[in-house]
């Protein structure tokens, strides 16, 4: 169930985003790549488009895993999984499509339209040459934008558990107790007739 919701909310944004996100238009000139006046904010536009779309999708996740029964705090990380999964799904297809529909630079006097990105060391590099930096942990911080959809979840099933508390697990009956019920106590008298009673 977990795993359908996430490939179907994940493989939904992916689309919408691909398919919506506005390219950058630009012209290569001997110096080096330029774009035009006000193209730049694209770049944004795109990151903020996929932050507002992972909030709306990992709302409907956790409102799809975390209720009923799997109200529980298996259920709270069984979301975050899905979330995570459907963020996965969501960055690569829309990355692929947004790929599918622009181009980057080409030929020198040739104009562009570059595609745009999630992934923001490639949004800031292009203002700012200097970006995150280099080394493994500045990429894992450049996408940082995938964290809006589980946390989004997350603070579903926080919200839901404060308003309506979450299940916990039955716990196993104490067999001790069990017996301790059921036995007849010491020098108690057996209620058949004709029984001879116990000492």
């Amino acid at each position: 169930m977990s795993i359908a919701l996430a490939l179907a909310l994940g493989a939904a944004a992916g689309m919408a985003w691909g398919l919506w996100a506005p390219g950058v238009r630009g012209l290569v000139t001997r110096v080096g790549v330029g774009y035009y006046d006000g193209q730049t904010d694209n770049f944004f536009l795109a990151v903020a488009g996929f932050v507002g779309l992972s909030a709306v999708g990992g709302i409907l996740n956790g409102a799809g895993v975390f209720r009923g029964g799997r109200r529980t705090v298996r259920g709270v990380w069984s979301a975050l999984g899905s979330a995570c999964l459907a963020v996965a799904v969501a960055a690569w297809l829309g990355e692929a499509i947004v790929d599918a529909r622009f181009h980057g630079p080409a030929a020198v006097g040739g104009e562009f339209t570059a595609p745009p990105t999630i992934h923001l060391n490639g949004a800031v590099v292009m203002a700012h040459p200097t970006g995150w930096g280099s080394g493994t942990l500045a990429w894992l911080a450049s996408w940082v934008v995938l964290l809006a959809w589980p946390t989004a979840t997350a603070a579903w099933c926080t919200a839901v558990a404060l308003v309506r508390g979450v299940d916990e697990p039955d716990s196993a009956p104490d067999s001790l107790d069990d017996e301790a019920a059921g036995a007849a106590p010491a020098g108690a008298v057996s209620a058949e007739p004709g029984a001879a009673p116990s000492v």
